[in-house]
């Protein structure tokens, strides 16, 4: 932190960078980011809400298997975020361009299918995974795998149509 402090110090005292603060733009950030903050306060409310209703219905075993099926889930998420940052430029190029529908309706559905068939198969081979490298105490934990893959597929779906929504209100 103090190394980037200092060579912004810099940056600004050889004037190759001016610093000016537009408010109209500033506002329209404010307002455009505000709107995201409930969606994003949600996946931390789920997630603790799940733990804490589990922790109180089941044993502490049964919540560490449950920990860890959530944990291959997160592979899956993560995977999707990845997509998700790699395909937007070319959804925003296909929403931009109105002779573009036909694409556009292809590469949702494309979109979709990848999204169901890579949770399909992380949860196939997670399975496999826990079989052959875990040990047999963390087998128990698939049977969470139902509870937390719909999860991570929806949370790929979600960052499909969140990528819309940020769209049409910019």
């Amino acid at each position: 932190i103090f190394i980037s402090i200092v060579g912004l110090r810099y940056l600004i005292k050889k004037e190759y960078i001016h610093l000016s603060v537009d408010f109209l733009y500033l506002k329209k950030m404010i307002d455009f980011g505000v709107s995201l903050i409930p969606h994003k306060l949600a996946n931390w409310v789920v997630g603790g809400f799940t733990l804490l209703l589990i922790s109180n219905y089941m044993t502490p075993n049964e919540l560490g298997l449950y920990a860890t099926a959530v944990q291959f889930s997160v592979v899956l998420m993560a995977l999707f975020a990845a997509v998700n940052n790699a395909v937007t430029p070319h959804l925003f190029d296909l929403l931009n361009n109105k002779y573009k529908k036909k694409s556009f309706i292809y590469f949702s559905f494309i979109n979709l299918l990848f999204i169901g068939f890579a949770t399909l198969a992380v949860a196939y081979l997670s399975e496999m995974l826990i079989s052959a490298f875990f040990h047999i105490d963390y087998a128990n934990s698939i049977k969470y795998f139902i509870y937390v893959f719909p999860v991570s597929f929806l949370y790929g779906v979600s960052l499909l149509y969140m990528n819309y929504f940020v769209y049409y209100k910019d």
